[in-house]
């Protein structure tokens, strides 16, 4: 689980960290779905009315999502939907770009709560447990510029429902 263990320490998933600029995710990944090389300019110009309204523009690559703020096109956040509209059982939604390959996001799939707090004691990631609402358990990389990562469960906190990194600029 090198990638996944990279991530969880770093908030780098592979190549791709907070910052990272739209052509750099689009060199590292392809093109996000709905798009292709060709066409790759149109979302700018399809959400451009809309942008107008929003600080951020958001793309997939099948079950992840990238945002990237509108003015510099810098990736802010990210997410990782395990289970979700499509949901964990169907196997064409965790797949990932080819450059983010390996089994991590399935080991991360079969993971309940208990199963997850006890694999990140032992790969040494320091993590906190919330919960008001939902079950979250929140790993803080650079308390300084803000950049966390919070793994949400789903309600009955059998399996990971989604993990995202963001950062408080």
């Amino acid at each position: 689980m090198p990638i996944l263990i990279d991530f969880f320490k770093t908030g780098n998933l592979g190549l791709l960290h907070i910052g990272s600029s739209f052509d750099e995710i689009v060199a590292y990944l392809g093109p996000p779905d709905g798009y292709t090389l060709a066409n790759l300019e149109n979302i700018w110009l399809h959400n451009t009315d809309f942008a107008r309204k929003l600080t951020v523009i958001g793309f997939r690559y099948s079950c992840m999502e990238f945002c990237v703020n509108v003015a510099d096109k810098k990736l802010v956040w990210m997410q990782i939907y395990v289970e979700g509209d499509h949901g964990r059982d169907n196997p064409d939604y965790l797949v990932v770009p080819d450059a983010l390959a390996g089994d991590w996001l399935t080991f991360l799939a079969a993971q309940s709560y208990e199963q997850l707090r006890k694999w990140l004691d032992a790969v040494q990631i320091k993590h906190s447990v919330s919960s008001i609402v939902i079950l979250v358990i929140q790993i803080d990389i650079d308390i300084a510029i803000g950049l966390n990562i919070e793994i949400v469960m789903t309600d009955d906190h059998d399996r990971v429902y989604s993990v995202m990194l963001n950062a408080d600029f």
